[in-house]
């Protein structure tokens, strides 16, 4: 009995010896390496193993790029004569912003407002003569900013898709004709108030002091106060690690983008 037994365990380590040798150098390894690989982990969203290596690099690069602290610095009722000051120390730390231009102010300052597009930061529309909008009519809003969109495209060849309303004052009918028009409403969460305070070494320590991953900061481009303290807010929050962006491109990182009509106080 013992004889045959062995007979029988040696015909099979056999024909097992005969079927790998018929089989291509490597293809019996790869595949009880792959079977216990299945089994321990299948791959997320049905993924062929090999995609998988190539794939974590990418996924990383893209972890660390979100995980960057990002804040909007945000400009209202310009252009003015504090704009170049503020895109020359926004450019010294390759930073963006959002200029929020009033249409009727564009074709007086127009080189100006061209440069705000050259340098690459953000313009978004003020309106076109600065109103409180949730006390227009629904044809007064829109031809409010219609015409101003029209303005800024005109001098700067940028189409604006942000609003940031005159006193963040909104109605259902500002919202409804943004969604219309495509438009994104942006107000704030830090609020500098530079027309009120007029002192750069206050301005600065504002900014600084509530400065947030996300946030949304007020400011105004016709003081040289507030140009003067920019000037030194944007080397100090480039240098604590902030990115310094517009207000979309914060929307974008932060909520996969903004949805028009809607009103975002920070992201």
């Amino acid at each position: 009995m013992r004889r045959k037994m062995f007979q029988y365990i040696l015909c099979a380590l056999c024909a097992l010896g005969i079927l790998m040798a018929a089989l291509p150098a490597g293809e019996g390894e790869g595949q009880c390496v792959q079977t216990a690989v299945q089994l321990a982990s299948p791959p997320a969203a049905d993924l062929p193993l090999a995609n998988l290596p190539e794939a974590e690099p990418e996924a990383a690069a893209h972890a660390v790029e979100s995980d960057r602290p990002m804040i909007a610095l945000t400009f209202d009722d310009g252009p003015g004569p504090g704009t170049r000051r503020i895109l020359r120390a926004l450019e010294a730390v390759d930073g963006r912003a959002t200029f929020c231009m009033v249409g009727d102010r564009v074709e007086s300052y127009a080189e100006t407002a061209r440069m705000v597009a050259e340098q690459g930061s953000e313009i978004a529309t003020h309106t076109l003569t600065h109103p409180n909008l949730a006390k227009l009519s629904e044809e007064e809003v829109r031809s409010e900013l219609e015409r101003s969109i029209a303005s800024i495209e005109r001098v700067t060849g940028v189409r604006p898709d942000v609003l940031r309303p005159p006193y963040g004052s909104t109605s259902e009918t500002v919202r409804q004709v943004c969604r219309e028009l495509g438009v994104v409403i942006a107000n704030w969460n830090v609020d500098t108030e530079d027309w009120r305070v007029r002192d750069a070494d206050a301005i600065l320590n504002h900014v600084l002091d509530n400065a947030r991953d996300g946030a949304i900061v007020l400011c105004h481009d016709l003081y040289p106060e507030t140009a003067a303290a920019m000037e030194r807010a944007v080397a100090e929050l480039a240098a604590r690690g902030y990115r310094l962006v517009g207000v979309s491109e914060l929307l974008e990182n932060r909520l996969g983008g903004g949805e028009a009509g809607r009103i975002y106080y920070a992201a």
